[in-house]
């Protein structure tokens, strides 16, 4: 009879653990999303001339490829600029992936 109680016990115990681990999924499912969300809008510009931006950009070093394949306007010739909430300012990108900023230009 105890041993029939304490197998019960346990598997009551093993049980509420995996609903706690279940919880515990479910809830960094649903939050690590929104703590991970680095996505930027890209500003293109060609020869110092605005041409539009793209959205939810989440690979920086891609910004004036996208630009470029996104915007006829450009024709190979866009840089991509965004602001860089980390560095405070705002940074472009050239076609081979090289970021600089635009006051240097």
């Amino acid at each position: 009879m105890g041993r029939e109680r304490s197998h019960r016990e346990a598997l009551g115990l093993l049980l509420c653990n995996g609903v706690n681990v279940f919880c515990l999924l479910s809830l960094v499912y649903l939050v690590a999303p929104a703590l991970g969300d680095d996505n930027v809008t890209i500003s293109c510009y060609t020869e110092g001339r605005y041409i539009d931006d793209v959205s939810d950009v989440a690979d920086v070093s891609q910004a004036a490829q996208l630009c470029n394949s996104t915007y006829y306007d450009c024709r190979g010739g866009c840089i991509g600029c965004f602001d860089d909430f980390d560095l405070d300012e705002k940074v472009c990108v050239d076609v081979n992936g090289n970021k600089f900023s635009p006051d240097e230009n």
